[in-house]
Formats: structure tokens, sequence, C-alpha cells
């Protein structure tokens, strides 16, 4: 929780999420493995952005509880059973679904087999409200994070703002790929810029002009 807590931090400050993940990483602090097996020494950007999203991390007030219960999202016998003076946040039990089927590809020595994984996300009354204890990050912290994640938000595939680029147009003039979009908050303003990605992944000296001679 206290690295949770400081994303919640730096974000709702102004810092974008490739900053966010840029101090963790300077910091040393691990990235999640799941309590299994360590995932390397980057943070991935999708996965700070869903932190800073997920309602579990937000203090519901009574009100909102006795609204999901009104809705069907909340048992009434757990309703009933919270304390009405203080906040909780909310775990979203079967929000998403996901299937794994075995697939055939042709290869260069004939059939090939792989799973294949599709996750999606399943309508909204068939979730289940699952409260926990309040994180301790005052929810005013909470909704400014959420606005600077909106901006951080990639591009979608239909209903671009007419000043955005598509996707894929803009390349890298060190490695050649594909540039991707961000935005940051400086003295109540959002600018937006296009960034590397192996400069996002890796850091500032990933990609070069030096990279591009000696790998081409």
């Amino acid at each position: 929780m206290a690295v949770v807590r400081r994303i919640f931090r730096l974000v709702s400050s102004g810092s974008s999420l490739y900053g966010v993940k840029r101090s963790l990483e300077l910091d040393g602090v691990p990235p999640p493995g799941n309590g299994i097996k360590p995932r390397g020494r980057f943070w991935n950007l999708p996965f700070l952005r869903e932190v800073v999203r997920a309602d579990v991390y937000k203090p519901h007030a009574s009100n909102e509880i006795a609204e999901l219960g009104a809705e069907g999202l909340l048992a009434s016998e757990v309703a009933t059973a919270l304390n009405e003076s203080l906040s909780y946040g909310i775990y979203w039990f079967n929000r998403t679904r996901t299937t794994r089927k075995r697939v055939s590809k042709a290869g260069s020595t004939g059939k090939e087999y792989r799973w294949q994984t599709k996750t999606r996300r399943n309508p909204r009354d068939q979730w289940v409200a699952i409260p926990v204890p309040d994180a301790g990050i005052p929810l005013d912290v909470v909704e400014a994070a959420r606005e600077m994640v909106r901006y951080n938000s990639p591009a979608p595939k239909k209903g671009r703002r007419f000043w955005e680029i598509p996707s894929g147009v803009v390349r890298c003039g060190g490695c050649g790929n594909a540039m991707l979009r961000y935005s940051a908050m400086a003295a109540g303003h959002v600018y937006s810029y296009y960034k590397c990605p192996r400069l996002a992944r890796d850091g500032k000296d990933a990609c070069s002009p030096e990279w591009l001679r000696t790998n081409h």
C-alpha cells in the first residue's frame, strides 16, 4: 500500500505515468510478481493506469454503497453489516470473463498448436461488489489522479480528436518504432506529446541515432 499511495500521490500532483514508472525503477522498487516470481525491474504503464482506475483504492461513502445494493450489485446482508460512518473500497468480482482454447496454426514442420486467451467484459448487472477496508487515500487525490490518467490514456480507435495523429503514422528517427502518445499536466495545462516506446520502457539511453547506425 505504501507503493500504491506513492503512485497516487505522484500522478495527482502532475507526474505522467512514465514519470511514475521511472521514479519507481530508479529507486529500485520491484514491480508486482504475484508473490511467485520476480517480473524484472521495469514497471508496466497499463498496470499503473489500472491501479489509478481501480475502485478498490477509491473511498466510497455509505450512500454510494447503498446505491450498489439498489442496483443488485451488493448483497443486502453485506450492505446492512457495513458501518455507515466509514468509507470502503470496492473490489469487483466477475467483471470480466477469460476463455482459453487450443488453436492450430500452419508452421514450417506442419501444424503447430498454441493456447489462445480472450478476455471480455461482462455486463454490469453480472458484477458483484465486494466492500474492502478503505485504502487510506483521500478522495480528492484519487479523483485528481484519475483525471490525469484520463489524459494519459491511449487514443481511441474511433472518434479521435481533430488534433490527434492516427496511430502508427509518427515514427521514431532512431529505431523506427511507432511513437506512443503521452500527456502531462503543468501549471494547470495539459500538454500532449509523442515518445519512442523504447525510451518509455527502458529510459533515455535506450534509443538514439547511434542505436540506428549500429543495428541497421
